[in-house]
């Protein structure tokens, strides 16, 4: 998996194993993938909004 910025993974949602259809139904709250923590806080700054990204793909 990418992710956007440097970080270590500090959890796996294993409840993924059984019911991957959690990323569809639920995104934003029962359907993370991972948690984690960034190694440069400030970086968060820059990661992008489901708002922006959603900007950014139509353009």
């Amino acid at each position: 998996m990418l992710l956007p910025t440097a970080g270590t993974v500090t959890a796996v949602n294993t409840d993924l194993d059984s019911a991957p259809n959690a990323l569809e139904d639920d995104t934003y709250r029962s359907g993370g993938i991972v948690e984690v923590v960034l190694n440069d806080p400030a970086a968060y700054d820059d990661l992008l909004t489901p708002l922006r990204m959603a900007r950014e793909a139509r353009s």
